[in-house]
């Protein structure tokens, strides 16, 4: 015989401490007729379930889970790109040390070679060399062997002076100076063209304009012991930059002051014929930033030099960090372009060397291979972008088809093949939260006599019916399933103490009403159920389903419209 509940019994709620104790009936007894204990206590600790226990955590996982490899993926080559971006900024910085360091010693060289003829010029002056005749020899001979030289002076205190420079008509000419100039009167300065040999050419005279000694080279090397820069804007001829010394004798007194004006000119073709690829741009600079050399590209990367033959000073807002002679030196990038300013104070006169350059020019290698990272770093981050939304695109109608096929589509319970797996889980985590799992079929009696005299519309709002009410009477963790035709599984997780037949009773009972309510013509519809207990964890979903359905089975063979239990060894009673 199997334990039943009457099925006029009065509906009992779940877990309440008044609800009566089950009866027993022969050798049948109902499983857990003990009073409930604590409902909250007991159900929190069976609802603490990993947190992917269900397909739709497990698909959430899973898309969070490609995100973020995603993302890791990106901020991998995102590090690797700043780190390969950060070598190719070096190796881009060495050639740039590299072209400053060539530069520098370009304009050591031609300063050092200047330096050194008006040295030997100093030296060479004597009581025979003063008469303008030998002295320009001596320049000569000077110039002669010095390519860094353009110009040579010596200038006397008494406002003589006798000059030489490279003809600017003539082929290897000259074009010497001698100025007689007299506090008291004014006399003249001769210009004569020389030829190949220092044949003379053409001699011109003309009045002095002004001293010779009032010229700012002059002036300053009489101010001092030691070899003095001066760099002047000639009218007509550009920036000049001249070296000055002033003989003196044994009590200090100045004998003379030997100039010589550096050949700019050169030193601009040499700095900028210096293999830095195309757009490069190197300039050097006074102290007071005025343009001594020549840069090759006027406008197009630099604008702040002014084009032609006559430089101005370099504005002072300039976009880039500016040095000064005594600063070791500074880099600024703007763009593709890389400025670099260094003071060569420590080397030689206080200039500065410019240098502005684009990075395609410095290093095409380098420079195209940041361009590539750059373009493969953009992708990806479309790429990830794109691939995250569609991942959020997707996830809706995947959930949505999963949610399909394991749902009844008539009456949006979940199906049997979703049952299968989930009750497992139930099981295992109800006995770790040491609860008990409830598995209850519920069969809709006579359901082929309302097919029959109602139509079969008429059984599928009665289905629809029965999986509302039954929704209706489980909890956010149990599991309602039609299971195939006019038969319901519920899997529910309860206390110990909870009495298993009172809780499906009551919920038959329910089932029951709304029934009749719906269909109060037939008064031969109703409701039975069949259940079984799971106590321990590793119990057998499948032969737990089968207890249930064989006590409902059994059951209604006695009687219709009752609830029929098995006992706890899962055996039919």
């Amino acid at each position: 015989m199997s334990l039943c509940l009457g099925a006029n019994a009065a509906p009992l709620r779940f877990g309440d401490p008044a609800a009566p104790s089950c009866g027993v009936s022969g050798q049948s007894q109902l499983l857990d007729c003990n009073a409930p204990s604590t409902y909250r206590e007991v159900v929190a600790k069976a609802w603490s379930r990993p947190a992917f226990a269900t397909p739709a955590a497990r698909l959430t996982g899973v898309t969070v889970l490609i995100g973020l490899l995603l993302l890791a993926q990106f901020a991998l080559l995102f590090a690797g790109g700043k780190a390969v971006d950060g070598d190719a900024n070096r190796a881009l910085d060495d050639s740039l040390q590299q072209l400053a360091d060539v530069s520098e010693q370009r304009v050591v060289d031609f300063a050092e070679r200047t330096e050194q003829v008006i040295r030997n010029i100093s030296s060479a002056l004597s009581p025979t060399v003063n008469f303008a005749p030998a002295l320009i020899q001596v320049l000569n001979a000077e110039l002669t062997d010095a390519s860094e030289v353009d110009a040579i002076a010596v200038t006397y205190p008494n406002g003589e002076c006798v000059g030489l420079e490279r003809s600017k008509v003539r082929v290897d000419g000259r074009a010497s100076s001698v100025t007689s100039w007299s506090s008291s009167h004014v006399l003249s300065t001769r210009l004569t063209e020389y030829g190949l040999d220092m044949v003379q050419v053409k001699i011109d005279d003309s009045p002095a304009l002004t001293s010779p000694t009032a010229t700012d080279r002059y002036r300053e090397a009489v101010a001092t012991t030691s070899v003095k820069w001066t760099v002047v804007n000639a009218d007509g001829t550009g920036v000049e930059a001249w070296a000055s010394v002033a003989k003196r004798d044994a009590n200090g007194n100045v004998l003379a002051v030997v100039s010589a004006k550096m050949a700019v000119e050169d030193l601009s073709y040499q700095l900028n014929a210096l293999p830095s690829g195309s757009g490069t741009q190197v300039v050097l600079l006074s102290g007071d930033r005025t343009v001594i050399t020549s840069p090759r590209y006027e406008t197009a990367v630099a604008p702040a030099f002014s084009a032609g033959g006559r430089r101005g000073k370099v504005a002072s807002g300039a976009s880039y960090r500016q040095a000064t002679p005594y600063d070791a030196e500074k880099v600024s990038r703007s763009g593709r372009y890389v400025t670099l300013e260094r003071g060569m104070a420590n080397r030689g006169p206080d200039w500065v060397i410019h240098i502005r350059a684009s990075e395609l020019g410095l290093n095409r290698g380098f420079a195209q291979l940041k361009a590539t990272l750059n373009v493969v770093l953009g992708g990806l981050v479309v790429l990830t972008v794109a691939l995250v939304y569609l991942l959020y695109m997707l996830r809706e109608p995947i959930v949505a088809l999963r949610d399909g096929a394991g749902r009844d589509p008539l009456t949006g319970l979940h199906n049997r093949r979703y049952a299968d797996a989930t009750a497992k889980r139930m099981v295992r985590a109800a006995h770790r939260a040491e609860s008990k799992v409830v598995i209850a079929m519920f069969d809709l009696d006579n359901f082929k006599l309302l097919n029959d005299e109602l139509g079969h519309s008429a059984g599928d709002r009665a289905l629809e019916d029965l999986s509302r009410t039954l929704s209706s009477e489980t909890r956010g963790g149990d599991l309602a399933v039609r299971w195939g035709g006019d038969e319901f599984l519920l899997v529910m997780t309860l206390p110990m103490r909870d009495n298993a037949g009172v809780v499906v009773e009551r919920i038959r009972v329910r089932m029951a009403r709304s029934l009749a309510a719906q269909f109060p013509d037939v008064p031969a519809l109703g409701i039975t159920a069949g259940f079984a207990v799971s106590n321990a964890a590793d119990d057998d979903v499948a032969a737990i389903i089968a207890f249930a359905d064989s006590s409902l089975v059994e059951g209604k063979m006695m009687e219709k419209g009752r609830s029929y239990g098995a006992s706890s060894d899962l055996q039919p009673v």
